[in-house]
């Protein structure tokens, strides 16, 4: 009785991983271009699509968080 269960377990088991193995690949989506680079005053930018304006951008995020006991 134990061998039939381990028999069945491996016949199963060999026939889930087969039907695994014959499941279609995904065709990988293309990627977008690569966004040209150029420089404003020895700093990095990007090209806009009209290819004779760059772009840089700059600046920061702040933020806070305050924690306590409200009344």
């Amino acid at each position: 009785m134990c061998r039939l269960t381990m028999v069945l377990a491996m016949v199963t088991l060999g026939l889930a991983s087969a039907h695994a193995a014959e499941l279609p690949m995904r065709q990988a989506k293309s990627q977008a271009p690569a966004a040209k680079s150029c420089e404003i005053n020895g700093k990095p930018g990007f090209l806009a699509s009209d290819g004779q304006t760059c772009i840089r951008l700059s600046g920061y995020i702040s933020g806070q968080v305050a924690t306590g006991n409200l009344k």
